[in-house]
C-alpha cells in the first residue's frame, strides 16, 4: 500500500484575450508587450494506503518566469504587465482514519511560500494610469494562503444520512501585492 512519486514538468500560459485587450497607454489595439508566463515544476511525494488508515505527503517547488499581473486600471479598463519571476514552495500532508464502519476522521495540512523574486511597480488605487508603488522582491503573492489546516470527524449510519463536524483554519493572507492589507 505504499507508493512514491515524482513529477518534473514545464508549463506555458499565454495571456488571455482579457489581459491582451488594452494597451497600458490607453491607445487602441492589443497589448503586444505581454509575454506568456512559463513555469518549471517539481513535486516529490509518498502515499500509504492501509485497511483503515491512509496518509499522503507531498512537497513541491514551482518557478515562474514572466508572471502576469495588473499594470493599470482606469475607466473599467485594466491593462496587464509581466512582473518577472515568482516562486512557490510548499508541502502538503493529508490523512484519513476509519475508526469503525460508521465513523471516520480526515485531515489536511498545507504550507505555501509564494513570493515575487523581482521588484516591480503597482497602482496605489483606482483609477490609475501609471503605477508608482514599488513591490519589492520577496513580497508574498496576493491571495496565496501560507498555511491551512482542516480536520473532520464524520458518522454515516444507514438511512440517517451523513453527519460531520469539521474545523478549518487559514493563516494570514496578503490582500495586495504590497502586503499592506
Amino acid at each position: 500500500g505504499w507508493q512514491l512519486h515524482a513529477s518534473v514538468a514545464r508549463g506555458f500560459e499565454a495571456p488571455t484575450l482579457g489581459e491582451l485587450a488594452y494597451r497600458p497607454d490607453g491607445s487602441a489595439g492589443f497589448n503586444s508587450d505581454l509575454q506568456p508566463q512559463t513555469s518549471q515544476q517539481l513535486e516529490l511525494g509518498s502515499k500509504w494506503r492501509g485497511e483503515r488508515f491512509s496518509l499522503d505527503v507531498a512537497a513541491f517547488a514551482i518557478r515562474v518566469k514572466d508572471e502576469l499581473a495588473v499594470l493599470t486600471n482606469s475607466g473599467g479598463r485594466s491593462s496587464f504587465q509581466n512582473v518577472g519571476r515568482t516562486e512557490r514552495l510548499g508541502a502538503e500532508v493529508a490523512g484519513a482514519w476509519q475508526l469503525a464502519p460508521q465513523w471516520r476522521t480526515r485531515f489536511a495540512l498545507s504550507w505555501l511560500d509564494a513570493s515575487y523574486q523581482d521588484d516591480f511597480l503597482v497602482c496605489a488605487g483606482t483609477p490609475c494610469s501609471a503605477p508608482s508603488v514599488p513591490v519589492p522582491a520577496g513580497n508574498t503573492i496576493a491571495g496565496a494562503q501560507p498555511r491551512s489546516a482542516w480536520i473532520e470527524a464524520a458518522w454515516q449510519g444507514g438511512g440517517w444520512g451523513e453527519w460531520a463536524l469539521e474545523v478549518r483554519g487559514v493563516g494570514q493572507v496578503a490582500a495586495n501585492d504590497t502586503n499592506t492589507a
